[in-house]
Parts: structure tokens; C-alpha cells; sequence
């Protein structure tokens, strides 16, 4: 690509995005977890990747599915003891810069994002574990810089591998005009939607009720922030753009 993508920064002085970092800190203070938060200064393009680290021990990068909200893997967190965790909010979801999926190489974006977190921590090889989306961006780091990676976790399938294709209702957020319409079954517009949500998504109803409230409050925080949400579910060619409501 050879113009600038489209950015979109996050304010953080907004009282939306203070409320969303207030319900993401109790979150993480009821599963016993105090996350250091660093921002990275990625360049080209020039947006700031809000990040997380908990623990101590040999490292190990999360790199989340969906949107790519970090707070998903607190309940994940909580039980990995013994290991330094890395991971942060993917371009376009939570408390990180947004940017234009189809503006980009979204291949060449995301090993450049993963490659950006990897040297601001100094680390030269770390296993990683990933979900969905954050599964496809982690392969890709794996094909195209090996020597960065020692290991790697799936845990869930990842994003558009061997010919798969996003769910029906993330395909029929790619349709203009539609996809306003169908964002608005998935924003959670009250932390009791959420709940409701991640039952469409394929959470089972006893998963979804184990969850504590701090963790439906963070979801419904994050899912209305004023930031856009910007989500690929292509190789970099196609992508789908939704906005929150402001």
C-alpha cells in the first residue's frame, strides 16, 4: 500500500473510554490480577497498542480473537501461574488505535504489530497462545518470522484457515448498508445484553452464567466505546467496518 490508512486515535480522556479502563481494572482486581499497562508507539502506521503484562516467570504472548479486546483472557489469566503474560488489544478493538483493515495488508500489519510488542519487550523468541482471529495473526508471525516463535497454542479454530469463512452474521456485517443493522444485534448496550451476546456467539448458558458481573460490565464498557471496531474476516483483500454508536 502505498497512502497512509485511515487512523482513528483513542481518547483517552473521554469519560467513555475512563469508564471502560475503571470496569476492565475491576475485572482484573476479581480474579487477584494487576496488569502493568504499556502503550507502544507502532510506526507505519504511526498508532499507539495499548498493552498488558501480568506476572513473572518465562514469557508468554495471548493474542486475542474478535475485536481483540485483551480483558477476554482475564478468567485465562488468572490460572496461568508462574508465567510473565503479554498481550494487548488488536488495532481497532478496546483501548488501541484503529485502523482500516482494508487500507492495509493485514498480513504484513498483523506480523508487524505482534513483531512491535515482541522488541518492546525485548523478547527475541516466546510461545504464544491465541484465539480465533489472534490464531490467524500468530500463524502468520509463525510462516513469516519463524525465529520469533517457539511454540503456539490454538485453543480455538483460527480465522479463515484451509478455506474456512467467518460466521453468517460476521459475513453479513460485510454487506453495505446491512451491516449497521445487523452490528446492533451484537452491541451490548447494557451489561445483561452482553450475556446475551456471547450466547449468540456459542457460549454455553452455564459458561456465560459462571462469569462474574465485572466481567459483563468491562464487555459492555468496551463495546461502546467511540472508537470504530474494524474487523477483517479476509486475507487482507476484503474486511468488515462497523462503528459503535457515539
Amino acid at each position: 500500500m502505498t497512502s497512509k490508512p485511515t487512523i482513528q486515535n483513542v481518547d483517552r480522556a473521554d469519560p467513555r473510554v475512563i469508564a471502560a479502563a475503571c470496569a476492565e481494572r475491576r475485572l482484573f482486581d476479581h480474579y487477584g490480577l494487576d496488569p502493568q499497562v504499556h502503550d507502544i508507539e507502532h510506526q507505519d502506521p504511526e498508532i499507539r497498542v495499548r498493552t498488558l503484562e501480568v506476572g513473572s516467570g518465562p514469557p508468554l504472548l495471548l493474542v486475542p480473537g474478535g475485536p481483540g479486546e485483551a480483558f477476554h483472557f482475564a478468567p485465562l489469566m488468572a490460572q496461568l501461574q508462574g508465567w510473565r503474560l503479554i498481550t494487548f488489544d488488536r488495532p481497532g478493538g478496546a483501548m488501541s488505535d484503529a485502523v482500516d483493515h482494508r487500507e492495509v495488508d493485514l498480513r504484513q500489519f498483523a506480523v508487524s504489530i505482534l513483531t512491535a510488542v515482541l522488541d518492546y519487550f525485548e523478547l527475541d523468541q516466546v510461545p504464544v497462545l491465541a484465539s480465533s482471529m489472534g490464531g490467524l495473526w500468530s500463524l502468520w508471525l509463525a510462516l513469516d518470522r519463524p525465529e520469533r516463535v517457539s511454540s503456539m497454542v490454538q485453543f480455538s479454530c483460527p480465522a479463515l484457515v484451509l478455506g474456512t469463512s467467518a460466521p453468517a452474521p460476521m459475513r453479513v456485517m460485510s454487506v453495505p448498508y446491512i451491516n449497521s443493522l445487523a452490528f446492533r444485534l451484537f452491541l451490548a448496550d447494557s451489561p445483561e445484553k452482553a450475556a446475551s451476546v456471547l450466547g449468540m456467539l456459542g457460549c454455553s448458558e452455564g459458561t456465560v452464567d459462571a462469569l462474574p458481573d465485572q466481567y459483563l460490565e468491562t464487555m459492555y464498557r468496551m463495546f461502546n466505546l467511540p472508537a470504530p471496531i474494524i474487523m477483517a474476516f479476509a486475507d487482507g483483500n476484503s474486511a468488515t467496518t462497523a462503528r459503535r454508536q457515539s
